[in-house]
């Protein structure tokens, strides 16, 4: 410990050199720094540096430093994969077939679900993508992760300031290093046999990131002024642009079955008597003509109902005959459905019927 002195407080000093004196090269001391009284070791005009260094050295303990292995005498053994949970679009999955990501600190990219190191072209490396190429893909990664996680927390109504916050940073990084993300050269050239003009344009610091499924979301959070060569950042970094699936408004069977049709993809009936709060019987005669019961379709444990978009479709006339006999199950069997007037209606309204005396 340095003893406090003319109104400085004490200083802790290393235990090493406390107990070892004869091991500092100099005499303890203060010093001022950015953040205040700072220990030193000041110069001390009775030390010679060439003659007390080596005999300091000396003094150090002997054979205790161990050689690094060599990479040859290191067997090389093969790492594993890295192990990322890959997913679809439709799965709202935030890795994908083909994207791009960091592990350890290397550039990776999904490919055939697994992750696989990016080749980069070096002096010892011929082929990969170029060097520069590999620094942009980097330096979209963040980028992309940011969109995501803003994205993902309004989606979900959670807190997003933070993180719009980490946003702006990624984005002002990128284009401190590289320039505007959509920056876009065009270059016109005169074809001098037709005199015809071609236009050339290239985005060179979208065109690395092309391969990555997410490049034309990262593309889209920039306004880019082709005319100008100027960016500025879009709303989604100061402003809310996704809301949360609002919760549907249930107030009759008809809309409890287009709830069903949107959450299972098809007819749910347990499910929509479930979100009305009414017996199963109700709810088939509130929906009257818009579901039907397949007899071909239906098992002894399950019955197969359908709507009558998909249930009329096809060959009608046959479905109609299948459908008569299960009217003996009981009112909520297939119905053979006639307009006043007792003709079958056998089709859709406005669609032309062809009668088997028109065939030729």
């Amino acid at each position: 410990m340095l003893p406090a002195e003319d109104g400085e407080p004490a200083l802790a000093v290393n235990r090493y050199f406390a107990e070892h004196p004869h091991m500092v090269l100099g005499l303890h001391g203060r010093t001022t720094s950015p953040f205040g009284v700072v220990y030193t070791c000041h110069y001390c005009p009775t030390v010679s540096l060439e003659a007390d260094l080596g005999a300091a050295l000396e003094r150090l303990p002997q054979g205790i430093h161990v050689t690094a292995a060599t990479p040859e005498s290191t067997p090389v053994r093969p790492t594993a994969a890295p192990r990322v949970r890959v997913g679809t679009a439709a799965e709202g999955a935030t890795v994908k077939e083909g994207s791009y990501l960091l592990l350890d600190g290397a550039l990776m990219q999904v490919l055939d679900g697994v992750p696989q190191r990016v080749a980069v072209k070096s002096a010892t490396v011929k082929e990969g993508i170029f060097a520069k190429h590999a620094r942009i893909i980097v330096g979209l990664i963040p980028l992309r992760d940011a969109i995501r996680a803003v994205l993902r927390a309004q989606e979900a109504n959670e807190p997003w300031g933070m993180l719009q916050g980490r946003l702006r940073s990624a984005y002002q990084l990128f284009v401190r290093q590289f320039g505007p993300v959509n920056l876009t050269n065009i270059n016109t050239s005169t074809d001098p046999k037709t005199g015809e003009a071609r236009e050339t344009v290239r985005r060179p610091n979208l065109q690395p990131f092309l391969d990555d499924p997410d490049v034309w979301l990262v593309s889209s959070v920039e306004q880019y002024d082709e005319d100008a060569g100027t960016a500025k950042m879009g709303p989604i970094f100061t402003e809310r642009v996704i809301h949360p699936p609002a919760e549907p408004v249930i107030t009759c069977a008809a809309d409890a079955l287009a709830v069903t049709l949107h959450e299972v993809g098809h007819v749910d009936l347990a499910r929509v008597a479930e979100m009305l709060g009414r017996p199963r019987e109700q709810v088939i005669a509130e929906l009257g003509d818009a579901v039907f019961l397949n007899p071909d379709a239906t098992k002894a444990d399950a019955e197969a109902w359908e709507t009558a978009d998909a249930y009329l479709s096809g060959a009608v006339r046959p479905q109609r005959g299948r459908a008569a006999p299960g009217a003996a199950r009981g009112p909520e069997a297939v119905r053979d459905h006639r307009p006043p007037g007792g003709a079958l209606d056998t089709g859709s309204r406005g669609a032309g019927v062809l009668q088997a005396g028109d065939r030729r």
